[in-house]
């Protein structure tokens, strides 16, 4: 890890999850059969989609995620352009 950064754990609420949901039904981004599951069920948990649908809703909540650490980042007095945020 180079100077100056930090590693994170990341825990997704429930609101986050709701509009990542939303947010890939809207584009399309859900196969058929992950489509269905969400209308069929009450309650989902990630492995309850196929490999391809959970890395689309894994990528999403990582952009959701991406943009709460930066806003948060920025009130607390760090440039916005001195933020760098990797993924791994």
């Amino acid at each position: 890890m180079e100077k100056g950064s930090m590693e994170l754990e990341l825990i997704f609420n429930a609101d986050d999850v709701s509009a990542t949901l939303d947010a890939v039904w809207k584009e399309g981004l859900l196969c058929g059969t992950c489509t269905n599951k969400i209308e069929r069920q009450d309650e989902m948990s990630q492995s309850d989609f196929c490999p391809v649908c959970q890395a689309a809703v894994t990528s999403q909540l990582g952009s959701v995620v991406e943009r709460h650490i930066k806003e948060v980042l920025v009130r607390k007095g760090l440039p916005p352009d001195s933020l760098e945020i990797a993924k791994n």
